[in-house]
């Protein structure tokens, strides 16, 4: 998944996998035979039996077991430890089946190896501990040329990843932050030229990982997209995710039927009563439609959030299929009056 800011991000989620067809549109089979999980095959437009679903920052603060850890361990110890990071990132499919699992990392994780040092601090986020701020230090930057050398844990968290999920119904997802989101944070600025600094390298890398990977569909999440959903409707990406300022409707309507979305209750919708999450969930389920439609909060899950409310949140796209057909049936019942 690509993210870039705006911002924006980049999810690839994947499975051994092998295509029965050439066309955009494919039934694949996983290379055990049996059918791919549901997210993979919403993310390459297939016909589904329901809504997929997961949650951006699914593995954080707001879960108890998550905080046993988060309580001992600074951030980068548990992002780079290959032990750690794999049982937090399995944390959220054990409590809420999900989906997807997506590994324990930061966008900013590829920046040590580019010679940027940064750290998390907790209660304040991301820290650069010396900002970019001339063509000197730009100059001086190291080539990621080597990223299993020089980044070696991610090879080992993944890797070791895909096989606990092979063993389940999940996908697994992987993202990164684009230049721009990377640049951004190393300058600890934010430009606001997405047109420009942005979306073309974003399309970039895109397009690079779908040359090289085809059967691994690409999610590009858009933080801030609102006003930009024209400039997205040609992207190299399989998925386009939302922020909750967008209306999903109109989105969809925007981008064409034909381009699968991704998102995007509030995530403070999941601080409410159970009426209120269920009456959020199910209008962005059927706003948005039974095809093509992954369904994600509009940004991370905040620290705070009820574990009980995600589960509930996850139950719903479980039970997607049943609200659809009842809906169906009631559209049904109106015409023939």
């Amino acid at each position: 998944m690509l993210h870039a800011s705006s911002q924006c991000k980049a999810f690839s989620g994947s499975n051994v996998a092998k295509r029965t067809t050439s066309a955009r549109v494919t039934r694949c089979l996983a290379t055990n035979g049996k059918q791919d999980p549901l997210l993979l095959r919403t993310a390459r437009g297939e016909d589904v039996e329901r809504t997929p679903v997961w949650l951006m920052r699914q593995a954080g603060r707001y879960m108890a077991a998550f905080r046993e850890y988060s309580d001992k361990y600074p951030f980068r110890m548990r992002s780079e430890t290959p032990e750690i990071a794999i049982e937090l990132s399995l944390q959220p499919l054990r409590a809420f089946k999900p989906d997807a699992v997506i590994f324990f990392s930061d966008i900013l994780t590829p920046l040590p190896a580019l010679g940027i040092e940064f750290d998390v601090i907790k209660g304040k986020g991301p820290a650069i501990m010396t900002p970019i701020r001339s063509i000197e230090q730009v100059r001086s930057l190291r080539p990621m040329e080597d990223p299993t050398t020089s980044l070696p844990f991610i090879q080992t968290i993944l890797s070791s990843l895909r096989k606990e999920v092979d063993n389940s119904d999940a996908t697994l997802m992987g993202f990164i932050g684009t230049p721009w989101t990377l640049a951004a944070y190393s300058m600890e600025g934010n430009p606001d030229e997405f047109a420009v600094f942005s979306l073309p390298y974003m399309d970039r890398i895109a397009k690079s990982l779908k040359a090289k990977y085809p059967h691994v569909p690409v999610i590009m999440h858009c933080n801030g997209g609102t006003g930009k959903l024209e400039q997205l409707t040609s992207t190299n990406a399989d998925v386009i995710g939302l922020d909750w300022a967008v209306d999903i409707a109109h989105a969809r309507k925007t981008l064409g039927q034909d381009l699968v979305v991704q998102g995007n209750v509030s995530p403070m919708v999941l601080f409410g009563p159970e009426k209120s999450i269920i009456e959020a969930t199910n209008r962005c389920l059927l706003q948005a439609g039974p095809k093509g439609h992954i369904l994600n909060v509009g940004h991370g899950v905040v620290q705070g959030t009820p574990e009980e409310n995600v589960a509930l949140f996850c139950e719903l796209a479980r039970n997607s299929g049943s609200l659809f057909k009842s809906a169906h049936k009631a559209d049904l019942a109106g015409a023939g009056r």
